[in-house]
């Protein structure tokens, strides 16, 4: 497996997006993520990813958008990457889905989400102080 696994320790965006474009299999190990929008990259061009439930991978649908494995479990990481790269067809369904469901992300639906949860988190708070303020 070793020979099909490459690591790259820093590149410019258009690199990135040029490597991924070409990969088969995106691997996402990670412990600990606020969204997970290097995953979401990864799925927007096309790739079959392998991830933990963290995240953005916590939200994807195991065996159909995304691979999923528990964390630190080495075993089932490699089998799925290894299953995705043996297994075309379901990797190619995998991709699919998982591109499919990165379609609806795009920053300005994000921001008035986030406008949105701002304003009524402000409502309600004002709502709190002037019910104990007696107004």
């Amino acid at each position: 497996m070793h020979a099909r696994i490459t690591v790259h320790p820093r590149l410019p965006n258009q690199a990135i997006a040029q490597g991924l474009a070409q990969a088969k299999v995106f691997f996402f190990p990670s412990q600990y993520e606020g969204f997970g929008i290097a995953l979401a990259e990864a799925m927007a061009c096309s790739c079959a990813a392998v991830t933990t439930p963290t995240g953005f991978g916590a939200e994807l649908k195991h065996g159909q958008e995304v691979i999923r494995c528990e964390f630190n479990d080495a075993a089932a990481m490699t089998a799925a990457i290894m299953e995705l790269l043996d297994n075309e067809a379901w990797r190619c369904r995998i991709a699919r889905q998982g591109w499919q469901r990165v379609q609806s992300l795009r920053w300005h639906t994000s921001v008035a989400k986030l406008d949105t949860l701002y304003r009524q988190w402000v409502a309600d708070h004002q709502s709190t102080l002037f019910s104990y303020s007696g107004v």
